[in-house]
Order: structure tokens, then C-alpha cells, then sequence
């Protein structure tokens, strides 16, 4: 029947984030997320400051209590007053940033300035912070200033850094904490990615941030600090193995931080050295080169497996392809089955549409102005935006009251200079999302045909007289050490994972998840649409009948045919049966019994068939069955950066488990039946994770986690319906 209730489902943590930034792990604010015990790690390195190597010995220490986010890290501890003085310290921050490089003042001064700065929606958010608080701080001359302006953001932080001053000598300072809450939420505008700030912005904010932090005295300390509390938070999070992009700059401290708490916590966090095309000079060739290439030659860095390539053109895609040809001999001793090894392989995630949503016509308001209107912004377009802003501010309050004041200034109202209507980022929008979409097509059909040219002769050693082989047929060979993986993919899926089937994808599940994947904020715990639940199953795993071969569909025909029972079927069928799940899993194969995925095979079969003796639904049940595990790499979960994006990929986990619950419905009315799908199924997707883990990176890690939630699943397959997901069920 149409209708489902699965008995409450005890779910474990998933232990995997296979996408995660090191910038964007920590929140700016968790309220009652503190480290659950002291850490101490001792840490050594060799630090590059231009020409020179420093050597870094230190302890790094994250004390019981210490709240794991930005406010932690720059106030220093959980009481009312370091949580201010850690608000005030991130909004300073990003004002030094607007002093020394203002993105909207770069776009001024550009030739170009139809081109989007990265940074500007983020600038844009922080002029209007600002603007709220000119006001309250006693710079009312500084109400309608320019947002290129210097002189405003200087003043801002200079009357800001005097209340502190007076706070630090108790003296009044009462104008200090009526600003707090307001401080704290636009510096969620500006460090965390949302409607308004892209994800690349608030990262870019984050950096700045840091690097300030680090340069100053006793920064270095500090800055290891950060990535404990990073490597802290994931472990509560329940996430024992991640890949964890970061910067060429960023590796040596990581590696260090990271390999020491490998050891204490028997972890498995490892690092991908992200890579973006254009980034630098040189290109993209010049990059791999100077900054990636020396990183897997250190045998001191063994904590970097890979690659994060930002998606890019064919052209960017045939360098990097080329690289890894040229130098999979120096690559190939320090990756594959020896014990010394780093990983099992290197592995090369590529992150389609990773940035993208922006463009010269989706932007920041300022920006779009500056690009389109006749003449730049003068002191009256500044003039009237300040008086929008403080139309904004909720009437009546002597405080400052920002809630909403973004959604008032860019959903609420219409922005426009000499006659044009300015638009501004939104990250829901229609045209975000277009560009999101655009953006992952193009990018993984770029990638395809890269895969398919042949690399170049002098790159590779082929016997002579044979036919040159495609790119992906030659890295993917057993003798190279190569892994590939697509981040964020959600195009072409079916397509993809055909025609290279040694590919595997990652994916977002979360509610800031790029658009391209169907707005899967609306695949949340309370209920779901089911239009949007079918939408979103059919776009990262098809389970349709069309996804089977015509083999697979004649060989379980004969199977149906030929059985008396479905018992019989699931026996006698076997022999048969079992060779066509090992093919759909060959790429993580090794790593899985072959006997538990049958039995997990035959139980979902019999949930959906019941005592039913009508054939027909044995073959539907054989088929959909088959599917989900055909479709394994979409149990491949990242997070993106969890705290940047407010993802949890526990939430994932759970979403996961019901869209594959929902592709097997209908399914028998019986409890035993039902209850017997919602276990298969997340152990399902736990042993694909750990499957893939195994067979591309090595053993899994030691680290252990009992913790489980509870969860109760139950709705109506049809359109127009809904299902109802309830968090901590009452056991069955």
C-alpha cells in the first residue's frame, strides 16, 4: 500500500564527512558546544616565511569548556564576558579587513568592473553594519558615507575598541553590551555563509581573519589552536574519518595539528590541497608545479592525500590530468599498498560548481551599481541606501533591532539608481540557483571530455603500436595510484557513473546545500513534500527500472519465472543474484562481505514483497533492490564546511535514509517487514562509506562513538503528499 510507517529507527553516527574545509569547519557562535575534555597536543614544524623555514615546536593546548567556534577562539572562554569580547574581536576583524583591501573599493577602481570581487557581498553586508551603528556609537556624520569610504570603517572600529576599553577598566559600559547582539548577528553575515553571504565570501573573511590572528604576538599558538578546535569539533560531531580541504599555505600547520591528533584521538582526518583555476600567476599548470607537487614530495606533510580542484573549463581539466601523468612516478611512491604509504591512492575530488551562484548581474547591490549604472554611486545614492537601512531597523527601539533588516533592504523593498533596478545576491533565488545549475553542467561535461582525450604521448609509456587510450582508461589503470571523485555532483549522475564507473561522487544533504541539487533544505527533519523527495531521489540516485541493464532485466525475469516462492527465488537465486551486486559495488568490493550485502539484499526484497505471490512485484522488488546498490556513491556524504553552512551530516545521514526508504515503497504493511527496512538501510549506507574509505584511503580508524538517535518515518507515495520524520522516537 501506498501508505508507511517505519518503526522507530535507531540510527548510529555516520563517521565520514568526504568533503569538509578547513576555514568553514567551526560556526562564528554555538551556544552549549564546548570541548567535552581537555586536549593537549605537542606539534612540530617547519614554517615557511618567504624565503626562509622557521622550525615550530609547541604545545597546543584546548581546555575543557572552551566553546568550539570563532567566539571561542577569539574570546577565549564560555562566560557572558569572553563571549562579548570574542563578538568584538570578530566584528574588528573584519573592519581591519575593510580598511587594508575593501573589495567594493577594488571594484571602484577596476577597468573591469562588470566582474564580480570576490568579497564584495560580504563588504556590502559589513557597510551596512555600519550604517546601523553609526547612530548608536555617536558618528552621525558618518550616516550615507561611502562604502569605499576608509574613513568609516576606522572610525567604526575605533569607537568599538574605546567602549572595550572602558569595559576592561569598569567603567559605564553599558553602550557596549546593548551592541553585542547586534554585533553578533552581522558578524554571521559576514564569517557564515546564508542567503545573502556566499559560502567563497564568509571564507574569505574567515582567512583574513586568521592570518591577522596568526602574524600577531603569540598568534602561532593560537592559530594551531583554531585547528585542534576544528579537529575537536568534527570528533563530536561524531565524524571520525574526513578529507579536509585547505590551502597550499595552510598544510604544513595542519599537517602537524592533524597528525598529532591522529595519534591521541586514533582519529583518520586527512588533508586535500585545494586548487583553483586562475587563483594565481602562472595558471593552473604553474600551480601544481610550485605549490601542490612539493607537498607530496615532503615525507614530513603524510597527512595531505589529494587534490580539491575547483571545477573549471577543459582546458584547466587537460593540464591537471596531464600533471598527474607526468608525475605518477614520483606520485606512486608515496601512494598505493605499501606500508610507508600515505594512502591507498591520491585522491583527486573535483568540486563541481564550487563558487558558483555569482555573476556580474548577482552580486552585491553596490556592485551591480557600480558595474551598470551610468556613473558610480556619489554621496546621494550612499545618502538614500543609509536611509533605507535605517527604515529597516525595527521601529520604536532604543537598541539597535537588525533582525531582518537584509530581508527588508533586498526582498522587502526595490533598490535603484538613476532609473536601474539593482539586484543583489540571494542564495534561493531563482537566478542562484540558475547559475548553480548552469555552473555544475558545465563543469562535469568538462570533466567528461577531458576523461575522454587521450593524454599526450611523452606523458605516458604505452607499448609500442597500441592504440592510445582515453585519459580516464590510463589514470584509473591499476598500476597508477589515482582515485577520483566528483564534489557536489548532482548532474548527469546516471551518465557519470556509467561511463566512468571507477568515479565516485560526494555529496551535500544539508539545507544550505548548492541549488543544484534541488533545494535540499526542503529534505528536512518534521515533514517532507513528497514532489520535492521524488525530485531530489531521481536527480542523486536513480532507481527507476531503466537504470538496469538488459542482462540484469532477462536474468531476474528468468528468476521470477522460474521460482515457486520467493524464498526459493531468494536460495535457488543466489548464484545468480550475488554476481550482479558484486558488479554494481566492484569499485569498493574488497572491502565488503559479500554474504551480509546479500542477506541485507534479500531482506529488503522480502519487506517489499511480504507473503505477497504476485510476480510481478518480486521482479518491482528484485529491481528496486538492485538499485540502491547500483546507486552506492550517492551514500557518499560531505558537509562542505559545517560550520560555515550550518550543516551536521548526521542530518544527512538521516536524509539519505529516507530517500532510499521512500525509492523502496511500497512496501508489506507488516511491523516485522517495515522495521527490518530502516535498519538494512543505514546499515547499508554506513558500510558503503567505510567500504570506500577502505579501498581509497586504508584502514579505518580506531576511534569509536556509541552514540545513536532515534528516528520514525512514516507517510503517503503520491504526489502532492507528504512524509513525517520524528526524532527521538520511542523505540519499537
Amino acid at each position: 500500500m501506498a501508505y508507511f510507517a517505519l518503526p522507530a529507527i535507531e540510527l548510529p553516527r555516520y563517521r565520514f564527512d568526504y568533503g569538509s574545509r578547513l576555514d568553514a569547519i567551526l560556526p562564528v557562535d554555538a551556544p552549549g558546544v564546548s570541548a567535552s575534555a581537555s586536549l593537549i597536543l605537542p606539534v612540530s614544524y617547519r614554517r615557511r616565511d618567504g624565503g626562509s623555514q622557521t622550525e615550530v615546536q609547541t604545545t597546543v593546548e584546548v581546555v575543557q569548556g572552551l566553546p568550539l567556534s570563532l567566539l571561542g577562539l577569539f574570546g577565549g572562554g564560555a562566560d557572558a564576558r569572553q563571549r562579548a569580547h570574542g563578538t568584538l574581536a570578530l566584528f574588528v576583524q573584519a573592519l581591519q579587513s575593510m580598511e587594508r583591501r575593501n573589495p567594493l573599493a577594488v571594484l571602484a577602481a577596476s577597468a573591469d568592473r562588470r566582474r564580480y570581487r570576490r568579497g564584495e557581498c560580504a563588504a556590502e553586508n559589513l557597510y551596512i553594519a555600519c550604517q546601523c551603528l553609526v547612530g548608536p556609537l555617536g558618528l552621525d556624520a558618518l550616516g550615507g558615507a561611502s562604502a569605499t569610504d576608509p574613513v568609516l570603517y576606522r572610525s567604526v572600529r575605533r569607537a568599538l575598541e574605546r567602549l572595550q576599553r572602558m569595559a576592561r577598566n569598569d567603567a559605564p559600559a553599558s553602550a557596549l553590551r546593548s551592541l553585542t547582539p547586534a554585533l553578533s548577528y552581522f558578524n554571521g553575515r559576514i564569517y557564515d555563509a546564508g542567503v545573502y553571504t556566499p559560502l567563497d565570501d564568509a571564507c574569505r573573511m574567515r582567512s583574513l581573519a586568521l592570518q591577522r590572528l596568526r602574524v600577531a604576538p603569540g598568534g602561532e599558538s593560537r592559530y594551531l589552536q583554531w585547528i585542534a578546535m576544528s579537529l575537536r569539533s568534527l570528533e563530536q560531531q561524531g565524524i571520525a574519518h574526513a578529507q579536509i580541504g585547505v590551502d597550499p599555505d595552510q598544510v604544513a600547520a595542519a599537517n602537524a595539528v592533524v597528525a598529532a591528533y591522529n595519534g591521541v584521538r586514533q582519529t583518520a582526518y586527512k588533508l586535500l590541497v585545494r586548487v583553483a583555476p586562475g587563483a594565481g600567476p602562472g595558471g593552473l599548470a604553474e600551480q601544481l608545479r610550485a605549490r601542490v607537487l612539493p607537498v607530496f614530495q615532503d615525507p614530513g606533510l603524510s597527512e595531505a592525500i589529494g587534490i580539491d580542484l575547483r571545477g573549471c573549463g577543459v582546458g584547466d581539466y587537460r593540464v591537471w590530468l596531464d600533471f598527474l601523468a607526468a608525475q605518477s612516478t614520483s606520485l606512486s611512491q608515496c601512494f598505493g599498498a605499501a606500508a610507508d604509504a600515505r594512502a591507498l591512492q591520491l585522491c583527486n575530488r573535483i568540486a563541481c560548481a564550487d563558487g558558483a551562484g555569482l555573476a556580474a548581474d548577482n552580486r552585491s547591490a553596490i556592485g551591480y551599481a557600480m558595474a551598470y549604472a551610468p556613473r558610480l554611486p556619489d554621496a546621494g545614492f550612499y545618502a538614500a541606501y543609509a536611509d533605507r537601512i535605517s527604515a529597516a531597523l525595527a521601529p520604536g527601539r532604543a537598541d539597535i533591532a537588525p533582525l531582518g533588516v537584509f530581508d527588508t533592504l533586498f526582498g522587502a523593498t526595490t533598490l535603484s539608481i538613476d532609473g536601474l533596478i539593482l539586484r543583489r545576491y540571494e542564495a534561493g533565488s531563482e537566478r542562484s540557483r540558475g547559475l548553480v545549475a548552469e555552473a555544475g553542467r558545465r563543469d562535469t561535461m568538462a570533466l567528461c571530455q577531458a576523461l575522454d582525450r587521450p593524454l599526450p604521448a611523452a606523458a605516458v609509456s604505452l607499448p609500442p603500436a597500441s592504440t592510445p587510450q582515453s585519459a580516464y582508461a590510463t589514470l584509473t589503470a591499476a598500476q597508477f595510484p589515482f582515485g577520483f571523485r566528483l564534489g557536489q555532483a548532482c548532474h548527469y549522475r546516471g551518465y557519470v557513473g556509467a561511463r566512468y564507473p571507477l568515479l565516485a561522487f560526494d555529496t551535500r544533504l544539508d539545507e544550505g546545500a548548492p541549488a543544484c541539487i534541488g533545494q535540499s533544505g526542503s529534505v528536512r527533519p518534521g515533514y517532507v513534500d513528497t514532489d520535492a523527495l521524488q525530485a531530489l531521489g531521481d536527480r542523486l540516485a536513480f532507481t527507476g527500472l531503466q537504470a538496469l541493464e538488459p542482462a540484469q532485466i532477462d536474468a531476474l525475469m528468468d528468476l521470477v519465472r522460474g521460482s515457486d516462492s520467493l524464498a526459493d527465488l531468494l536460495s535457488q537465486g543466489q548464484n545468480v543474484l550475488q554476481p550482479m551486486l558484486a558488479a554494481a559495488l566492484a569499485p569498493i568490493g574488497p572491502a565488503l562481505s559479500s554474504d551480509q550485502g546479500y542477506a541485507a539484499f534479500a531482506a529488503l526484497v522480502e519487506a517489499m514483497v511480504g507473503d505477497s505471490a504476485l510476480r510481478s512485484l518480486w521482479f518491482d522488488a528484485l529491481a528496486r533492490a538492485l538499485n540502491l546498490f547500483i546507486n552506492w556513491r550517492a551514500y557518499l556524504l560531505a558537509s562542505g564546511g559545517q560550520g560555515a553552512t550550518h550543516a551536521d551530516v548526521q542530518d544527512a545521514f538521516l536524509r539519505t535514509v529516507l530517500l532510499l526508504a521512500y525509492a523502496l515503497v511500497p512496501l508489506d504493511a507488516g511491523a516485522g517487514a517495515q522495521s527490518q527496512v530502516g535498519a538494512q538501510l543505514q546499515q547499508l549506507v554506513g558500510a558503503v562509506a567505510a567500504a570506500y574509505w577502505q579501498t581509497s584511503v586504508g584502514p579505518l580508524a580506531a576511534n569509536t562513538d556509541a552514540r545513536t538517535s532515534t528516528v520514525a518515518i512514516a507517510g503517503y507515495k503520491a504526489p502532492a503528499s507528504a512524509v513525517t520524520v520524528t526524532r527521538n522516537a520511542a523505540p519499537a
